[in-house]
């Protein structure tokens, strides 16, 4: 994706919200206007295109170790050289250097899709634990680059990237890091986190937003990757 789109995106005041793509999932086959077990109220969402597009060999990462890697990690991976870039910094001369890695996230769904698929008796590998973001986002952008300050991934819900930002401020003013990258990634691959919100009423089944309206029915799920 291109990375300045959010930036564009805000200053065209652009609504990024539309159907799920097929490239997700069908939405018609999981969709139902009231809430249903097994079903979602929501077809709606502000998605990132070609989550599954990745320049694995810029990296140094070969085609099967990409395929076992969460896509939010290929993101960052992604956004960090060009955040560096755009900082006006040589990420080369980064290499050796303290410079610490905070990386925020929520979910993962990409290891729950490879656990079934590994529950369907395909093999995975020993490259299957490239996709478990717990550990992995922020080390393998450490690792990808030589960095060598804090490596640090956090989940703390709603608030990760607040406190990656607040972690990264702190390893700076300690002396811990004398450069640091900072972000986060979110993306919504599978139907099963649309249904279990569905159940407890929290998305919207039209789609809009009504931020402290009292026609405000709920909210729309997103993606976004910012480092």
């Amino acid at each position: 994706p291109n990375h300045h789109i959010f930036w564009e995106n805000l200053l065209a005041n652009k609504n990024s919200i539309r159907e799920i793509p097929s490239t997700r999932w069908n939405w018609q086959d999981h969709y139902s206007e009231t809430v249903t077990p097994g079903k979602t109220v929501s077809k709606w969402g502000a998605l990132i295109d070609n989550v599954d597009c990745f320049d694995a060999s810029f990296f140094g990462i070969s085609n099967e170790e990409a395929l076992a890697t969460d896509p939010q990690l290929r993101l960052l991976l992604e956004e960090s050289y060009h955040a560096v870039e755009d900082a006006g910094i040589d990420m080369e001369k980064l290499a050796g250097s303290s410079t610490g890695v905070f990386i925020g996230y929520e979910y993962a769904e990409y290891e729950h899709h490879l656990r079934k698929l590994e529950n369907k008796d395909i093999t995975l590998g020993p490259l299957f634990s490239s996709s478990r973001p717990s550990y992995y986002l922020s080390s393998q952008i450490s690792h990808t680059f030589d960095l060598c300050g804090p490596s640090e991934s956090i989940n703390v819900n709603c608030a990760s990237s607040a406190v990656a930002i607040n972690r990264a401020y702190y390893s700076l003013l300690n002396g811990e890091s004398d450069t640091a990258i900072v972000g986060a990634a979110s993306l919504k691959l599978y139907v099963d986190d649309y249904v279990a919100a569905s159940q407890y009423g929290s998305l919207s089944p039209n789609g809009t937003r009504c931020v402290f309206d009292n026609e405000a029915n709920g909210f729309t799920r997103g993606e976004g990757v910012a480092v």
